[in-house]
Order: structure tokens, then C-alpha cells, then sequence
């Protein structure tokens, strides 16, 4: 485990939703998060982070109408650190890929960018002034698995090594239909990658895992703040237990309830 977050590595996470407090008090109540807005040196703007024991982890951020009514639904939004931006927005173009916002200056702390894979998919990347401390994802509250679902997982992972010199870390049923990859950087897991099935009542995208001491009662929490359940509590070999629920707004998530002792010879889907 790195001290400082290196290039590759998944570090902010946001949620864009059409209800920020309906979802601060949804998030607070099935997974203790916390949260706190300060307004920017030189904006009128709030900006709102979620806070757990350790500090803070992410943001919440608020879907406009306007953006809304085009087709933009509440979702979670990843930042991932490179440690050069302009590098990585040409690899992004040559790749395939598009830049969507950016870049563009983030106070003191340093440069910020949004893309859009070549199957659509957005992810933010993130350089940083400064080495900023790596938080130790894999305690209650952490956000521990990073996972796209796309329409082609191999030319997925295959653009995304372009940027984030990602490794493959270990193929579960290579060559089959439902064959998962498992990345990661510095040979540490980040997450894993497949490719929709037809039959998958989820659209293509990023879902993100939010470790939990307690799967089954933080699922029920969930439910009874009037989250979807799209899968029950699934025992995954290495994994330890998941379910993924689209919460209250209708931002997809999952939960996760992990293994003692993870090792990246045993992660699979």
C-alpha cells in the first residue's frame, strides 16, 4: 500500500444527484458517511465532500435541471491520478477517446479533466501540485472496488492501460462469455472489468463498491430508505459478499462486505 496516491490509482469519488441532502441522509444512514460544504476561495458555490472517521473521501454534488431534463441521470463520478495531465489527455485523443471538460485549474491543489472512453463511458483524471495521502480504502465507509461494465471489456481495459499503464492482475474464465478481469496498478487490485450481458438491467457504465462491516444490514438500511435492490447479498470467492442497489435518486452503487485478507491471486467475480 502506497503512502501517496500514484498514477493510476482511484482517489476522489462524487456523486451528481438530483437530491443532494435526500442523498446525504440516505448515505449517512446506510453507511455512517458524513458530509460538509465550505465555499471555495472565490466561489459562491458550495462545494459539499463526504466525510467517514478517516476524512474525507469524495463529494456530492448537485444534477441542474437543465442537465437533467437533457438525459443525465444521478450517478457516481470517479477521479483517477496521473501524474501528468497533458500526457494523459493526448493518449486519451489518440486512444480513441474524447476530453469532454477541461483542463482546468482546481485551486492550489492541481489539475482536473473530464473524457469519455470510446464505448462513452466518463471517468475524471486528476494531477496533483503536491503528493496527497493515500487513504487506506478497506475499512468501513472505504470505496474498495472500482468496476466498468462495457460493450467490449478487453478494448476497454486496453484503452485504459494507454493512460493509467493499468496491469492485469488475473482473467476469470478467459475466452467465455462472462470472462472478468481483474486490474490493477503497482500490482495492487483496483478493480475489475466485463463486458455487459444482454440480459444485464443496468446500462454500460462505472459502479463503485463502498465497503460495509455488515452487508445484510446495511442492505436493509437501504431498502428501507427506498433504494433498489438489484442484486441480493452474492458470496464471491476472494471477495468476500456484494449487492448493488440504485439508490433513492437513482445512482448505482454497490455494497461490499469484504474477506479478512484479500490477495489479487483469489479476486473474481
Amino acid at each position: 500500500m502506497h503512502l501517496t496516491y500514484q498514477h493510476g490509482h482511484f482517489m476522489w469519488h462524487e456523486l451528481i444527484t438530483t437530491d443532494p441532502g435526500g442523498a446525504a441522509a440516505f448515505y449517512a444512514h446506510v453507511v455512517g458517511w458524513q458530509t460538509n460544504s465550505y465555499y471555495p476561495a472565490g466561489s459562491s458555490t458550495p462545494y459539499t465532500t463526504w466525510l467517514d472517521e478517516r476524512g474525507p473521501l469524495g463529494a456530492l454534488l448537485s444534477l441542474d435541471d437543465e442537465a437533467h431534463e437533457s438525459g443525465i441521470s444521478p450517478h457516481w463520478f470517479a477521479n483517477v491520478m496521473v501524474w501528468n495531465l497533458d500526457v494523459c489527455l493526448a493518449r486519451v485523443i489518440e486512444s480513441g477517446g474524447k476530453l469532454l471538460s477541461g483542463p482546468e485549474a482546481m485551486g492550489t491543489v492541481g489539475r482536473w479533466a473530464a473524457i469519455q472512453d470510446p464505448q462513452g463511458i466518463k471517468l475524471a483524471v486528476f494531477a496533483a501540485k503536491d503528493p496527497l495521502e493515500a487513504r487506506h480504502p478497506a475499512k468501513h465507509g472505504g470505496v474498495t472496488w472500482n468496476e466498468l461494465m462495457s460493450t467490449n471489456h478487453r478494448a476497454a481495459f486496453e484503452f485504459y492501460c494507454s493512460i493509467f499503464d493499468w496491469q492485469v492482475l488475473r482473467t476469470v474464465n478467459p475466452g467465455a462469455s462472462d470472462e472478468y478481469i481483474v486490474y490493477g496498478a503497482y500490482d495492487e487490485p483496483l478493480g475489475g472489468m466485463f463486458t455487459r450481458p444482454s440480459d444485464h438491467p443496468l446500462p454500460i457504465g462505472w459502479v463503485y463498491y463502498i465497503q460495509v462491516s455488515e452487508l445484510e444490514v446495511a442492505r436493509a438500511r437501504a431498502e428501507e430508505q427506498g433504494a433498489q435492490i438489484v442484486t441480493l447479498a452474492v458470496e464471491i470467492p476472494g471477495r468476500g459478499r456484494t449487492a448493488q442497489i440504485i439508490d433513492p435518486q437513482g445512482a448505482s452503487v454497490a455494497l461490499r462486505e469484504a474477506v479478512a485478507r484479500e490477495d489479487p491471486k483469489d479476486l473474481v467475480t
